[in-house]
């Protein structure tokens, strides 16, 4: 019997060993030169944009550096409504990912993301 295998082309599937296919994802680059010229310019905010991001922006506030895909900040806003929680990353698409969480935990009252560098902002 002939195996029907999806070619590498078409970016579907991949085989595995025993006869079984593995999706493919796109993954995020896991790592941004901290020094290049995209990322050593300051974020672009508006000065009133920690009195938008959050509801009650008198909380405390916890930052989580280095956040990747807002995981942790979007669990602790899910649990700790007593709180603002910011991550900051580093990289765009990363953030991208983070927001979307966000938005499906609906915590958008107390966490929020900004893209930027910890070395610069």
């Amino acid at each position: 019997a002939a195996s029907t295998t999806l070619g590498a082309a078409s970016g579907a599937a991949s085989p595995l060993e025993g006869g079984g296919f593995r999706r493919r994802v796109k993954r995020i680059r896991q790592h941004l030169n901290p020094l290049s010229a995209a990322a050593t310019r300051p974020a672009a905010l508006a000065p009133d944009w920690f009195a938008r991001a959050f509801h009650d922006p008198r909380k405390p506030l916890t930052v989580d550096v280095g956040c990747a895909l807002g995981g942790w900040c979007v669990e602790s806003a899910a649990a700790d409504a007593d709180r603002n929680f910011l991550g900051l990353e580093i990289r765009p698409v990363a953030v991208d990912a983070a927001r979307r969480q966000l938005d499906k935990a609906g915590v958008d009252a107390t966490c929020a993301f900004v893209q930027c560098s910890a070395n610069v902002d």
